[in-house]
């Protein structure tokens, strides 16, 4: 018998939507992370002053997997105290002078140039992430809006391989 064609109807369950606000609230959580550290060091970047100290020891971290370096440095008749996660070539010796740069109102909060503090791939983080959570969302506002999702056009080509 013929008669109209049948209207498909893209495949749906819940779980794509559970699956979707899950990935993007991972995505907030992650943006958030390196929101705060562009943030921490924004002042450092702007206002900071920079002084000679000393390198006082470098290490992997088991934890983490990571080279840290501890520094010192002398301002005012105080000694302050450093760590920083580094490449490994960044790390003088134990002993060997290093420029850190500091905050002249809070000189707790210092790092050694060309560490964490100077790193652009904070803003490159934080822009990925905030990608994550557009691409996530957007897969959730189109499907109840009778648009279309990237997540539901990918989800039909497998269905059709």
């Amino acid at each position: 018998m013929r008669g109209r064609p049948v209207e498909t109807i893209p495949y749906r369950n819940g779980s794509s939507d559970v699956g979707a606000l899950m990935t993007a609230i991972f995505f907030i959580a992650v943006a958030l992370l390196f929101f705060g550290r562009v943030a921490e060091y924004e002042p450092l970047r702007s206002g900071g002053a920079s002084i000679k100290g000393r390198w006082i020891d470098g290490f992997v971290e088991p934890s983490i997997d990571q080279y840290v370096a501890i520094y010192r440095f002398e301002l005012d008749e105080k000694i302050y105290r450093g760590r920083q996660r580094l490449n490994p070539s960044d790390y003088g010796g134990d002993g060997q002078p290093v420029t850190v740069l500091y905050l002249p109102d809070n000189p707790k909060l210092a790092r050694v140039l060309g560490g964490e503090a100077i790193k652009s791939g904070d803003a490159l983080g934080l822009l990925l992430a905030l990608l994550g959570v557009l691409l996530s969302l957007q897969h959730i506002v189109a499907y109840y809006r009778e648009g279309s999702s990237w997540a539901l056009m990918l989800r039909q080509l497998a269905r059709r391989r």
